[in-house]
């Protein structure tokens, strides 16, 4: 088996990311939304940035529960969403384990507990991440939740190698991963794909996918569903690697997209 990334790794393989959010003069004239793929030492992973308060940002949304189950290519094209991933963890029945609210109704029979964290959205592109390691009651203002398993980042909090062992091989040994993060000022989100299970591309442990998206800039961060169900999709079409084991698209419970207005603001890279 390779070796896990090293900080080091990381660090190098975010100098573009984190390098063409420098050379912006101005956050207004970030695009709207922007896609990057960083490879390098058997590890291949998919940075979508968001900037939240471009006008051509017009919703960030999730899966209606009678949708629930669709494969992420399926949601993607029914909401309009450019680009899209997988959400929360869930049950049998596709039911989420974590908090999950589409155009500010929650998912019946769903709702949060201690266990779970969730990223949160206005109508207006106001996101948080919830780190508070509470239950939380549905905030009214809340048009679009999306539920995780962990918090990833909280400010110079990291998650760390100690945090991975006292978690388990779910953590510790590396895979496929989705994760959502945000600046500290609430402008920029980061939508983080990491391929893996694929012949020389393992995917990353837990405490790695954190440092990466503390070397992207996000100040909270927190980790969606992972494994067979990690997925990206940019206009309409599957774009991250799939696991050998699973070449066909999973059906998830439920999903995160980002619906945009397509224009000279919107790039990929």
């Amino acid at each position: 088996m390779k070796a896990w990334p090293t900080a080091l790794t990381l660090l190098t393989f975010s100098l573009s990311a984190s390098a063409a959010l420098a050379s912006q003069p101005a956050h207004a004239e970030i695009p709207a939304i922007r896609k990057q793929v960083v490879e390098g030492n058997g590890h291949r992973m998919h940075i979508v940035t968001v900037n939240l308060t471009h006008p051509d940002v017009k919703g960030i949304v999730t899966t209606p529960p009678a949708k629930r189950g669709a494969v992420t290519s399926d949601f993607a094209r029914a909401s309009g969403s450019v680009a899209a991933v997988n959400g929360d963890f869930y049950d049998g029945r596709f039911v989420p384990l974590g908090l999950t609210v589409h155009n500010g109704k929650a998912w019946p029979g769903v709702v949060d507990t201690a266990e779970w964290s969730f990223l949160a959205c206005t109508a207006d592109n106001e996101c948080t991440i919830d780190t508070s390691g509470k239950a939380r009651a549905v905030d009214p203002a809340w048009k679009t939740v999306v539920g995780g398993k962990d918090v990833l980042l909280k400010g110079d909090w990291v998650w760390s190698v100690a945090d991975d062992n006292r978690c388990g091989e779910l953590c510790t040994l590396p895979h496929p991963r989705t994760a959502v993060g945000l600046t500290a000022d609430g402008k920029t989100m980061f939508l983080l794909v990491v391929e893996g299970r694929q012949p020389g591309i393992l995917g990353l442990p837990l405490s790695a996918l954190a440092r990466y998206l503390k070397d992207l800039g996000a100040d909270t961060a927190l980790n969606f569903d992972g494994g067979f169900s990690t997925e990206l999709v940019w206009d309409g079409r599957v774009v991250s690697g799939r696991p050998t084991r699973m070449p066909q698209e999973r059906p998830v419970a439920n999903h995160l997209g980002v619906v945009v207005v397509r224009s000279k603001t919107t790039s990929e890279r």
